[in-house]
């Protein structure tokens, strides 16, 4: 997932996740995903915005 989320930066694009469910957001934690390049939102309206 880290190797993703820096290919994304390198080309441009600025990864944004949104409505994690509790579940996947502890799977990501327990996977030690970095995801301080990361923006989480809780909606894609509230990215838009």
């Amino acid at each position: 997932m880290e190797k993703l989320i820096l290919s994304l930066g390198l080309i441009g694009v600025k990864p944004i996740l949104t409505g994690l469910r509790a579940e996947m957001s502890l799977s990501i934690i327990n996977a030690g995903a970095a995801m301080d390049k990361v923006e989480i939102r809780s909606t894609v309206e509230h990215v838009l915005s």
